[in-house]
């Protein structure tokens, strides 16, 4: 598959990003082949990579959406030299994959000398919604916090069902034949324009099925449950009173107890929701 070519112009000098700046909000300008971009907001930032928020400005593509998110990244550091474009691989190919919920690939750029032997590249991207880390941590839904003793309360319900809309969509992803490779507390949001609906995020060290070998693949695909279990652990934690001990939350005594993987994991969920609550997982979240 052809990389799409960005030729970009952007309003820091060189020597700005030699030294380590990125775009600036309000100022930073990109200028794809097909349509103009100005970079308007601070998403976010990982390891080696920083996520803006940046709107259709000037020549306007119908193609892609006017807001979008534009991953950027240095690869001055050999390892990284290609990340962005392995990212759009692997995100083009899902993008034919019918109800998985990841960010649609619409270019990257190729790498642009911006600084003496300092390369840089982008990707323009489906914007997400904010991830579940910060829902919970700033409470923007309103939920109570995590229950540390007796019945457990809406923040369970919450919890259990993310739980099981992560599971969905990683079921997906591997058979499709990708593995996600970094399920976590980042990584896991919800959709712009469907709240209810869980989207996996940050495909950086996303690996395919012919990329790693039948039982590799089998080893990386009980990893991403793992760290899918410990991701809703993670939930709880964050939400408890201050002083909750852990262990007492009804929903981690439960999850502590399991081999973290696919079988037990998604009807341990279903089964809580369902014996708690009397609620059915029909692929949306319960708040």
């Amino acid at each position: 598959m052809q990389l799409f070519s960005i030729f970009a112009t952007i309003s820091l000098s060189k020597s700005e990003w030699y030294t380590g700046a990125y775009p600036e909000p309000g100022r930073t300008k990109l200028e794809p082949p097909d349509f103009s971009l100005l970079v308007t907001s601070y998403i976010d930032s990982g390891a080696s990579t920083r996520v803006y928020s940046a709107m259709q400005v000037d020549r306007i593509s119908s193609s892609i959406p006017k807001e979008v998110a534009i991953k950027c990244i240095s690869t001055r550091i050999k390892h990284l030299q290609n990340k962005l474009g392995h990212e759009f691989m692997i995100l083009k190919t899902l993008g034919s994959v019918s109800d998985l919920h990841v960010p649609k690939a619409y270019y990257v750029s190729e790498q642009w000398s911006c600084g003496g032997s300092h390369k840089c590249q982008f990707l323009v991207m489906t914007k997400s919604g904010p991830d579940f880390s910060r829902i919970v941590s700033r409470n923007t839904l309103g939920l109570p916090k995590a229950v540390t003793r007796g019945k457990p309360g809406r923040f369970e319900l919450f919890a259990g069902s993310v739980g099981l809309g992560v599971i969905a969509e990683l079921e997906k992803l591997h058979k499709a034949g990708a593995i996600h490779g970094d399920i976590g507390r980042y990584n896991v949001a919800n959709d712009l324009h469907e709240p209810r609906q869980v989207m996996l995020i940050d495909f950086g060290q996303s690996k395919r099925r012919s990329d790693l070998g039948p039982n590799e693949f089998a080893r990386r695909v009980e990893r991403d449950y793992r760290r899918a279990n410990a991701f809703i652990l993670r939930l709880i934690k964050i939400s408890l009173e201050p002083g909750g001990r852990f262990s007492d939350n009804p929903l981690f005594s439960i999850l502590s107890r399991i081999e973290n993987n696919q079988k037990d994991l998604k009807p341990l969920l279903s089964d809580f929701i369902l014996r708690e609550f009397g609620e059915r997982f029909s692929g949306s979240i319960i708040y």
